[in-house]
This record gives C-alpha cells, structure tokens and sequence, in this order.
C-alpha cells in the first residue's frame, strides 16, 4: 500500500502553538530525541517569557494525511549581517542569539516520529530551502551527531548552504550505580573525603533537613529560597545573576509550576537550624535527572562545602528513586566543578548555516576582518 502523501503547515499564531500540548509532547515521547528541553511546557514558557520580543513562530508540522508525524520547533527573528544587511535568522525556540532569551535549553533537535525520519527531514528541508527564505539559520546547543539533525545539515548543505561550528560545548553526567555505596566508592578520594567531612561539620550546626518541593503552596516559597540564595552568591562575584531579569523569573515561574504538576519538579531545599543554605532546582526526565540551577548561602561555615554537600544529597536520591544518569548540562567557563564528579561528557555544538550567494561572501568577510583583529591583538600583546 502507498505511504499518504506528506504536508508541511506552518505554526506562526500564539494561540495555534498553544493547543499542541497533548499531540507535541506524544510525539516527543516516540521521538529519538526525546529530552525536557524539547517539551511543549518549557518551549511555551520560553516563547510566553521572551519569544514575542525577539521573533516570529515558524513552528513547522509535517502530516502524513491526518497525523502528525513531525515538528519542527523554530522561530525566525530580523537581525543584521555585518551590522548592515537584514537578513531573517532562523533559531530553535528556547535559543537566542545572545542577551534576553539565553536560558540553557539544552539537546534540541527536530521531533520526527521514527518510521517517518526520512520523509519529514527532507519535507522540512525542503521548506526551509525554499526561496532562501531564511538566509541564516543558528542552531544551538545542539547534540553532536544527532542524525535526524544531521540529515538537515546535509541536505542544507548539498544545496549549495554553508555549515560552520561557531562552538563545541561539553555536557558531563555522571551514570548512576544501582545503590549509594557503590556510587560512594565510585567517588575519587577527595570528593568521598569531602562529603564525609562536610557531613561531620554540618552536624556542629545542629540538626539539617534535605526536602523536595511537593505541592503548589511550598512552590512560590521554594523558588523565592532559590532566587535569594542564588542571586547572592552571583553578586558576591559582581555580577548580576539570571534572576535579575524578571522575564527569566517568569519564565522560570511557569516551568516549575508545569513540572510539579506532572511530577517532573526536583527542587530541593537543605536547610539548617531552620535556615535554608542551599538550594537545588533539578529536573526528573526520561529516566535521569538534569541538574539546571541552584543558589547557595555564601555566609555560611566555609569548613563545610555546602554546594558540593547538596549535591551529593540530590545524587543520592537520584539513586534511591532507580535513575540512571545525572546529567549536569552544558559546563560554562566558571562551572570547573562539574569536572571533580566525573569525566564522562557529551558533546553539544553552535552550528551557523549560512545561505549561498552574498550572505555566504559578507560571513567570509566577517570572518576575516575578525582573524585580522585577533592576529593585531596578539602582536600587541
């Protein structure tokens, strides 16, 4: 019997976007690529929080007759090659480009149900290659080698497109054993002597409660625990924390509130003598947890590593509840911790693809001028 044809539909009305929920996130779950960072909950969150201010919906949706078969997540925005000539860019939802709107979606990719990969890739490139309509894509954060991603590239790039890697990121995780003791062996020396020492000074301080946020009421108070502790310590460091932008409180807000309510909210409060001193917002999904932000009391007893000891505690639940990986998200220049829990990393990459003709001569101009710049810093250094 012959496959019903493919069709490509184009969401770009808010209230379009909102009643795929239900069939976004069925789909997610069939999908290859099936992480929290592509879910309905935090796509609409980012979009109700940031997207109106920054572009236009471009959500593509590919049908095989009736059904859904695949999702396209994107957003196109107007900016300005060489600060000179508009041009449309074409983003993941959750992404931007640098400013408001960056808040560490991680693993996007295309949602294509599995018996359909090939067909719905190329029906989306051929969308996104019509017409140059978009003469820049930015896809980031993005996993290494993921092939329905792959797929696109390729076929963007056998039209002629030019695909660069602007940047490489490491992602570490730490693959959980089946009991506490084994995962405490598995420690180095010194984060096993450090979780035991930090223990032995936590208890001169009186008695410590480690909980996780249950219900709708302790949910405002938590996150405001979070916010406060958080924007402390980034402070402290002279800079602003992420918190300072209200729409990334917002969003965050709505996020939470989703998550709990299907039981995907791992924030977790350790508290002592009735004060909170650290604070851990984790996310339970697809059988790991995704550690994404966290606040810690800077005024407390320097003996006592209060940010490693949280963490140990939300690892060691982590093991209890049966998962199989606690996954640290994309490890940024001040986040050298993450290399003390293990070596185990994933890549994820920034690609920019560039549209051919004079988009493609302005990117190797740009490109030049910069080396240039950098070759004139170094000889004055």
């Amino acid at each position: 019997m012959a496959k019903a044809p493919l069709s490509v539909s184009i969401v770009t009305r808010r209230e379009e976007f909102q009643a795929l929920e239900e069939l976004w996130n069925r789909l997610l779950a069939e999908s290859s690529g099936n992480t929290f960072f592509l879910r309905w909950e935090w796509l609409w969150a980012w979009w109700e929080a940031f997207g109106a201010f920054l572009g236009t919906l471009h959500i593509l949706l590919v049908k095989r007759g009736e059904r859904v078969v695949g999702i396209g997540p994107f957003y196109w925005t107007e900016t300005k090659q060489a600060g000179l000539f508009p041009i449309r860019r074409l983003l993941f939802l959750g992404t931007a480009s640098g400013g408001g709107g960056d808040v560490g979606s991680e693993y996007l990719d295309l949602i294509v149900h599995p018996h359909h990969q090939e067909d719905v890739v190329t029906a989306m490139s051929a969308h996104l290659l019509r017409e140059d309509q978009f003469r820049e894509w930015m896809l980031l954060h993005v996993p290494e080698q993921t092939p329905i991603l792959v797929s696109l590239l390729t076929q963007a790039v056998e039209a002629g497109y030019r695909l660069e890697e602007m940047h490489r990121w490491q992602c570490p995780y730490i693959a959980l054993p089946a009991c506490w003791e084994q995962f405490l062996e598995s420690l180095g020396n010194t984060l096993r002597y450090k979780f035991r020492k930090n223990l032995r000074e936590l208890e001169k301080h009186g008695a410590f409660s480690f909980r996780t946020t249950r219900t709708i009421e302790e949910l405002e108070h938590d996150l405001q625990t979070l916010v406060s502790l958080h924007q402390a310590r980034w402070e402290d460091r002279g800079m602003s924390g992420v918190f300072a932008d209200p729409a990334y409180h917002c969003f965050l807000s709505m996020v939470s509130r989703q998550a709990l309510l299907h039981g995907l909210l791992r924030l977790s409060i350790v508290t002592v003598s009735d004060k909170p001193v650290a604070a851990v917002y984790n996310i339970a999904y697809g059988n790991k947890i995704y550690y994404y932000q966290s606040g810690f009391d800077i005024a407390f007893d320097r003996k006592v590593a209060i940010g490693t000891f949280a963490h140990t505690l939300c690892l060691k639940r982590a093991i209890d509840e049966k998962l199989d990986e606690y996954d640290f998200l994309l490890k940024g220049s001040l986040d050298s911790y993450k290399d003390r829990w293990t070596q185990s990393v994933r890549q994820m990459v920034d690609y920019r693809v560039i549209a051919p003709g004079w988009p493609q001569l302005l990117a190797r101009l740009e490109a030049a001028v910069r080396g240039c710049v950098r070759r004139f810093r170094k000889i004055n250094q």
